[in-house]
């Protein structure tokens, strides 16, 4: 009866349910040593039960397993569409509705902390809003007229990828905190001077 049992639990180690082919040579067996039908019942139920309840709990974890990947394929493709409309958004969001400017090439280069190209691209995009007639530098009437949608829009930019040290509303605080000197009024900004 023992070699029986191990001849049954190795069946069972290697695959539950049993396949037809492995219950017909556990059948051989039985004959080869006689054994009657209540002694493989006795033998087999016990690890039966044993099987069946590792195979249920096999199943549930598996079921599980797929149900959690699931949801992990669902999450992700929905953060794939959230992603899609939030850059949609952003995009619609970089193209100011005042000048028709397209400031995702400047927020591109923010977000890459090329500064001194950022601030190329800044003054560029000013004067070409600007339009002034020296297309090198603009003076405080043409900042006092400037969009104010597209001075947001570059302030706000530079602020987030500068991580606050860089932007017109920074700047305007460190010049009040400078006393707000009143003797650079008429200054031109542009090409030639040091930061616009």
């Amino acid at each position: 009866m023992r070699n029986y049992e191990q001849e049954f639990k190795k069946a069972l180690d290697t695959e539950y349910p049993l396949s037809q082919s492995a219950l017909d040579g556990l059948k051989r067996i039985q004959v080869q040593l006689g054994l009657k039908a209540e002694d493989v019942d006795r033998i087999e139920q016990p690890w039966l039960k044993a099987s069946e309840i590792s195979h249920q709990e096999k199943l549930r974890q598996e079921g599980e397993q797929q149900r959690q990947e699931k949801e992990k394929l669902k999450r992700q493709e929905e953060l794939k569409k959230l992603k899609q409309v939030a850059e949609c958004k952003t995009a619609e969001a970089l193209k100011s509705k005042t000048s028709g400017i397209d400031y995702v090439e400047l927020k591109n280069i923010l977000r890459d902390k090329k500064w001194k190209e950022a601030n190329e691209k800044t003054l560029e995009l000013m004067l070409k809003i600007a339009k002034p007639d020296n297309k090198n530098w603009i003076d405080l009437q043409i900042i006092q007229n400037f969009p104010i949608e597209d001075l947001q829009i570059i302030d706000r930019l530079w602020i987030e990828f500068s991580n606050r040290n860089y932007g017109f509303s920074v700047q305007k605080e460190v010049w009040e905190e400078c006393g707000s000197p009143k003797g650079d009024k008429d200054k031109k900004i542009g090409k030639n001077s040091a930061r616009a």
